[in-house]
């Protein structure tokens, strides 16, 4: 008889737990954690760039990793030198030599690159300057 007790309860508990028990939902129904993409670092930008504003100036940028970039003009005329960062918002910023007003600092976001490798580099004025590493 103490058997049958013993019995009839480890039933009953076993059906009110599938009862009360909901089934997992389907793998497809479970949300994946959003993939967060790292903002990019200066080991990332830094290499050698050419550059084009479109309205006449283009030339060749080197960036290194140690924060320091020279831009020389297409025609080698003109060569700008200073310091470069990726700044909090992910955006490259330059800090040319000296305290020339005509060359004072600027920061630019990068696009994704396209098919071909090339950004679009767009100023804090809205300006956009077409940009290709090639190093």
């Amino acid at each position: 008889m103490r058997k049958l007790v013993i019995i009839a309860a480890v039933a009953a508990l076993s059906a009110c737990n599938q009862n009360a028990a909901e089934p997992a939902p389907a793998t497809s129904e479970v949300a994946a954690p959003a993939a967060t993409a790292a903002a990019p670092t200066m080991a990332d930008r830094a290499g050698t760039y050419t550059y084009d504003d479109g309205k006449g100036q283009s030339g060749t940028s080197v960036m290194t990793a140690d924060g320091n970039y020279t831009d020389t003009s297409t025609d080698g005329k003109s060569v700008e030198t200073g310091t470069w960062k990726v700044d909090d918002a992910g955006k490259v910023c330059f800090d040319p030599m000296g305290d020339d007003p005509k060359q004072p600092n600027r920061c630019y976001a990068l696009s994704e690159p396209d098919a071909d490798g090339m950004m679009n580099a767009t100023g804090e004025d809205g300006s956009v300057t077409k940009v290709k590493k090639t190093a």
